[in-house]
């Protein structure tokens, strides 16, 4: 945990950033670089009646944290985006998970 979703970004694009990411990721955290999980959702965006090239958007699925450490991550997860050349404007959300509601191996947090 946390678990980043990414839309509208190429999944090559999401390769070529990856282990950087997660290692300032892990760091803003003082986490493990194992418990990060990226997934690259291929998805048609559709307006008008045409498809359309998506901005990005990063969900990002994680336990509660202070909102500088979130301002941060997001900051973090742009920038990078940013560096291999995306142009778009670029959307992170977060969604605040509840300990005792995720179970890993049948056991809560």
């Amino acid at each position: 945990m946390p678990h980043l979703r990414f839309r509208g970004v190429e999944q090559s694009r999401l390769k070529e950033i990856s282990k950087g990411l997660v290692d300032e990721l892990s760091e803003l955290l003082e986490s493990g670089r194992d418990h990060f999980t990226l997934e690259c959702i291929e998805s048609a965006f559709v307006f008008d009646g045409a498809n359309v090239k998506p901005e990005p958007m990063i969900e990002v699925l994680w336990f509660p944290r202070p909102q500088d450490t979130q301002d941060k991550f997001a900051n973090i997860v742009t920038q990078a985006l940013k560096q291999a050349g995306e142009t778009q404007e670029i959307a992170v959300f977060f969604v605040t998970l509840t300990p005792s509601a995720y179970y890993d191996e049948g056991q809560h947090y």
